[in-house]
Parts: structure tokens; C-alpha cells; sequence
């Protein structure tokens, strides 16, 4: 079994709910891709990855999520992905991805800042959006207010990739990646800190087939507009949970 595919419990009120997978960027099982330089450091404490930048005076549209003009240079983490059992999670598996993420405390307003989304994609180190073929749940710009913060998803095509933002004041979301060879509807669904849901939204994806090879767990996380600007070790802190579920594709009549 791959390093770090044990599942992490995860508790309410004394009983186990769910088994998930940790994402914890400081690991050593993490590849981060990185060619502008735009991540300073990563630190974990186990109250999830605390992120800061470099300096960026101002940022262009290609280190966005998903990019721009069908190039995306965000800066991402990688690794292929497993499920529980240490088997690996293939493009042609049928499967169910359950992210468990949320944004910590006081950095909440640095999320006005950035975008991140985590989820599968079939070749991370490319920077051709077509070719990363990723499908993310994460945060987002809200569309129609370009500083609230809001849960989304982002897919691939072969130009711009989509988000579907939810609501801007959550700090807690549980999503879903359902795939079947790189097809499937993203959810979203946004809790307060009080555990009251407060949003929710949906996306279908319109990624290209994965083919047959291993595919990667991502997490990528890119700036924000084109007229940002970032201050060396300005932070944000992500904790992220996650878990695959394989699904059979002949008693599920596929």
C-alpha cells in the first residue's frame, strides 16, 4: 500500500462516519509543479496546509484556474491516486470522489485572493488545460461579485474550463466528483461554522474520456483576476479530507 493511503477516521459524536484520506502538503508523497514561482512555503501542523506567497506585482490571466487560451501555469500538488485498498484508481474505473474541505479561520478574507480547487486529472505536469483534464471542487470567484468568496467546481475543456459558485460567507464544504471515464456531475454543498447549510450547487463535467491510465489527486490553487497583486508571505490555511469510492460498474448497470 502507497505511502499515506491509510484512511484517517472521521468522528461524530463518538462514532466512525467515514473513512478519508488526509491531504497534508508537507507529506513527502506530494509533487508540487511550480514554474512561476508563485508559492513561498508550506507548513503543517495538522490543522491543515498553511500556504504562503511569493510576491507577484501583478498577476496574468495563465495563473488562473483554469487558465487561459488553453494554458494554465497555476501552481498545483500531485499524486496518483489510490483508493483505501491501495489499488489504483484508473481512468476507467467508475468511481466517487468525497472531498471534506474547508477554510480556516482568520484567513477566510485571503481566499478574496486566491482560487483552489482539488479533485482528479489525468496528466498534472502539462500545462495545456485539454491535456491536464481536471475535474476540482474548491473555491472560486463568485461571478457576480468578483471579491466574495464562494464554494465551486472547475473542469476542464479545451479552452476555459467553467465554476459554479455557491455562497460567500461558508467556511465548510462537502463535495462529490462522481466519474465514469472523465464524465460526471460536480457538487457542492456549503455548511457555516455552525453547521447549517447555507448553498449548494452542481456542474456537469466536460472533460475528455481519461483513457486507461492511473489518474493523479490534484490540488491546485491560482490567483484570482488578472489585477491582483500579492505580497511576499501572504497566507492561506486549507484543510482538506478526501476519500475514492469504487463503484461496480455491473451491479450500478453500467
Amino acid at each position: 500500500m502507497p505511502v499515506n493511503a491509510f484512511p484517517k477516521k472521521i468522528y461524530t459524536n463518538d462514532s466512525v462516519i467515514a473513512y478519508y484520506q488526509t491531504c497534508d502538503l508537507t507529506d513527502g508523497t506530494w509533487t508540487l509543479l511550480d514554474s512561476t514561482s508563485f508559492i513561498n512555503n508550506v507548513a503543517n501542523a495538522g490543522t491543515g496546509n498553511n500556504i504562503s506567497l511569493n510576491a507577484v506585482g501583478v498577476a496574468n490571466d495563465q495563473l488562473q484556474i483554469p487558465g487561459s487560451g488553453g494554458t494554465s501555469v497555476a501552481p498545483r500538488w500531485y499524486k496518483p491516486a489510490f483508493f483505501d485498498d491501495g489499488t489504483p484508481v484508473l481512468g476507467t474505473d467508475a468511481f466517487v470522489l468525497t472531498v471534506s474541505h474547508t477554510i480556516k479561520g482568520s484567513t477566510l478574507n485571503n481566499m478574496r485572493y486566491v482560487n483552489w480547487g482539488f479533485g482528479v486529472s489525468a496528466v498534472p505536469t502539462s500545462t495545456t488545460v485539454a491535456t491536464i483534464n481536471h475535474n476540482l471542487v474548491g473555491t472560486g470567484w463568485n461571478f457576480a461579485n468578483a471579491d466574495a468568496d464562494a464554494f465551486g467546481v472547475y473542469f476542464s475543456d479545451a479552452v476555459t474550463g467553467n465554476a459554479s459558485p455557491v455562497v460567500a460567507t461558508d467556511v465548510h464544504c462537502l463535495s462529490t466528483i462522481p466519474m465514469i471515464g472523465g464524465n460526471g456531475n460536480l457538487t457542492v454543498s456549503a455548511v457555516d461554522a455552525s453547521a447549517i447549510a447555507t448553498g449548494a450547487g452542481a456542474a456537469a463535467s466536460s472533460s475528455t474520456n481519461y483513457g486507461a491510465g492511473q489518474l493523479f489527486v490534484q490540488l491546485t490553487l491560482g490567483a484570482r483576476g488578472t489585477s491582483r497583486t500579492y505580497t511576499l508571505g501572504q497566507e492561506t490555511l486549507i484543510k482538506l479530507n478526501y476519500k475514492f469510492s469504487r463503484v461496480n460498474k455491473v451491479s450500478a448497470g453500467i
